[in-house]
């Protein structure tokens, strides 16, 4: 669905954080609607990279 789901453990309010595949076209982003097949973390754990 284009999406790469993270969920907080820790029991907070906000259950998932949704990432949405897009391609940026000018000012519109238009969803790429492909499977997102790799994602890694920096060394830190703050930043995410998805690939489809």
């Amino acid at each position: 669905d284009s999406t790469a789901r993270i969920w907080n453990l820790q029991g907070t309010r906000e259950p998932e954080i949704v990432l949405r595949h897009c391609i940026r076209r000018g000012d519109t982003q238009v969803p790429s609607n492909k499977d997102v097949t790799s994602l890694d973390w920096n060394p830190s754990g703050t930043q995410l990279a998805t690939g489809s």
